[in-house]
Parts: structure tokens; sequence; C-alpha cells
């Protein structure tokens, strides 16, 4: 079909309900139901994505953190005291500003977010067995596309974050998965201006 072809009404909105109803399942059971089962059901998805930012990107400071979930800095606070009452992470002053805080998971922290992504592994393997889709590796690249499409067309990919957490290897599917994180990129620089 050439760029040109107009799609019919009909069959955006049949793509639009399936979008909507994939990202409203996988935020569901990837998120509400596995975190039931994996963290004991003491966790929101805040704080896995909170969790699992400072498990892979090192001990990061509130500001980092609250960019990162799209939150002013006070309500991190909020949510950072409960995690720390919680036993799922700590803070310690920072390096060369003693104003800020860097926090990072306890074991018990760490121990939580594995077991999360063991349950949403182990769903993702059952999905994927029976989809018709039975190649891991084509499904990703048909989400990734799909995703990376979606923010293209939106004209956001300069300035939008999805906040997935999906910070282990710092790449970014939505412009392509070859150049870094947004986020991480982001907070980069504003690292550098903070050090200049």
């Amino acid at each position: 079909m050439s760029k040109k072809a107009r799609i019919s009404s009909a069959d955006v909105d049949s793509l639009l309900k399936a979008l909507l109803v994939l990202t409203r399942t996988a935020d569901h059971v990837l998120g509400e139901r596995a975190i039931a089962r994996g963290g004991g059901g003491v966790l929101s998805p805040s704080k896995v994505l909170i969790l699992r930012f400072l498990q892979f990107q090192g001990p990061q400071t509130l500001s980092a953190v609250a960019h990162m979930l799209g939150v002013t800095k006070p309500a991190v606070t909020q949510i950072v005291d409960v995690m720390e009452r919680e036993t799922l992470l700590t803070r310690s002053k920072g390096g060369r500003d003693r104003r800020e805080v860097a926090l990072r998971p306890t074991p018990r922290g760490r121990r939580v977010v594995h077991a999360i992504e063991q349950v949403q592994r182990e769903l993702v393997r059952t999905a994927i067995r029976e989809s018709p889709l039975r190649e891991s590796k084509r499904c990703t690249t048909l989400f990734n596309e799909t995703a990376s499409a979606l923010a293209q067309a939106g004209a956001v990919l300069e300035s939008f974050c999805a906040q997935c957490g999906a910070h282990r290897d710092g790449r970014c599917v939505l412009d392509g998965g070859e150049s870094c994180c947004l986020f991480l990129k982001y907070a980069r620089v504003k690292r550098g201006a903070r050090r200049a």
C-alpha cells in the first residue's frame, strides 16, 4: 500500500480500538496483576517504575525521579517517604550538593522488582505461545514500529517520554532503538548543565 493511499475511517477506528484494548490490557495484566502477584500487593506502578529506574541507572536524585515520572518533586517526596518506610529504598546525602539526596533500592526493593519481572516474563511467554504471532522478535518489531509511528504522527519524539521504565539497555524504541532513551538523554544534558 502506498503512503498516499487513503485509509478508511472504519479501518482506522478498528485499529484505534485494537490499540486501546492492547494498551489497557497490557497495563492491567503486566502492570497491576503482575505487580500484585510479584510484589505482594504493596506496590503501585509508580513505585515499581522508581525501583526499576534506580536499579538500572544507579542512585538518582528526587529531581531525576520526578522528571522520569512526569510529576512534581513534592509528589515524589511523598512516594519516597512511603517507600523508605516500606524498606524498598534508602536515601543518602548526594555528592557535591548536600541539599540533594541520592536514592538507592534496598535488597528488598531489588527482590521485589526481580519477582515482578519474573511474573511479567512468564505472562508474556504464555501470551506468545498462545498468540498467532508466535515469534517474539516479530512481535517486538511490530510493537516498537507501531509505538514509533504513533510518536512520529503525534510529533512528540523530541519531547515525549513513554515513562516505560525500560532503562536497562538505555535505548529508546520510539526513535528506532538506535539512540539513547529520551529521558536518559535529557537527564545527562541537565546534569552537564548543572556542573558548568
